[in-house]
């Protein structure tokens, strides 16, 4: 199996965020992204397995508020709002 290389040239946190909150993202950002290359490397049936590079333009989740994002679930419901959005993207 080949390595799927994500790449993200710019994350934008819009919504009014506090300075405090912005910096409470960044972790929960990360490590979505990470859950994200990992279900993307395991998808269904290997969909994305040998993709090698995936490119879009951009990729939107308006659906998660601040609140949800640093809350106990935030990680993994970035995760699978991302997953949902990126399958959208490259259909």
């Amino acid at each position: 199996m080949r390595t799927l290389e994500l790449l993200v040239d710019e994350v934008r946190i819009e919504a009014g965020a506090t300075p405090e909150a912005v910096a409470a993202l960044g972790p929960v950002v990360q490590a979505a992204f990470e859950v994200l290359a990992e279900r993307l490397s395991r998808g269904p049936h290997g969909r994305f397995s040998d993709a090698g590079r995936l490119e879009l333009e951009a990729l939107s989740v308006s659906t998660l508020s601040v609140e949800e994002l640093v809350g106990p679930r935030g990680v993994e419901r970035l995760a699978d709002a991302l997953y949902e959005a990126l399958l959208q993207g490259v259909s």
